[in-house]
């Protein structure tokens, strides 16, 4: 299988959408908002900044045994940016960290392996 390759000129946003509440009578949360982006193969992001939008739970994942995500920077400064309280989620068997993460004011979950699996991180300068 091929690798995949997603690549912004600018930032990458990673914007989630709305779940709705289980029944009628709950009232749904601020942070109901979610988003994720899956795949069987390996991973790269390339992009000056990645983020999740405000109050958006956003999950990156790349399945399977033996794949890697792959994250760089593409050599342009960013502003940080206008969004808060947001929860940025990358997951992989192998992860490789070279790029800039942001979650202002929120949270960000690097999640490298498997319960069967020797996990590789590294964080690249």
């Amino acid at each position: 299988t091929s690798p995949v390759r997603l690549a912004a000129r600018g930032d990458l946003r990673l914007h989630g959408l709305p779940v709705p509440p289980l029944n009628s009578n709950t009232l749904s949360a601020l942070s109901d908002v979610q988003g994720a982006f899956e795949t069987a193969t390996s991973l790269t992001l390339e992009a000056a900044q990645i983020y999740p939008t405000t109050l958006s739970e956003f999950t990156v994942a790349v399945r399977g045994e033996t794949g890697t995500l792959t994250v760089r920077g593409n050599g342009r400064a960013s502003e940080t940016p206008l969004s808060a309280g947001g929860v940025l989620t990358l997951a992989a068997p192998n992860i490789v960290q070279g790029g800039v993460l942001r979650a202002p004011l929120g949270r960000i979950e690097l999640s490298a392996g498997a319960s069967d699996a020797t996990a590789y991180f590294a964080v690249l300068p």
